[in-house]
């Protein structure tokens, strides 16, 4: 049996998001559906993971764990020779 395709979006993604507008959802003076607008634009980064399902996850923050050597060698090459 072959085993299921992975999903092409799988893997780790980073991005930002820009808040332009806002809804208080606890509020019932506010209707969620129909957000104010911020009193100033705001950024905030986004570490999502899709898993190979393709089911994606927000990450509050992420480890790459590697080789010391080989990641350093790959950001200062002539600081390292190959052994």
């Amino acid at each position: 049996m072959d085993p299921p395709p992975v999903n092409p979006r799988a893997g780790l993604w980073v991005g930002e998001a820009r808040i332009k507008a806002v809804c208080n959802a606890t509020s019932g003076a506010i209707d969620p559906r129909r957000p104010a607008p911020a009193a100033s634009e705001f950024h905030f980064p986004l570490i999502v993971h899709v898993d190979a399902a393709g089911q994606a996850r927000l990450l509050q923050q992420v480890m790459q764990m590697g080789s010391v050597k080989s990641s350093m060698k790959d950001r200062r090459p002539h600081d390292y020779s190959e052994s």
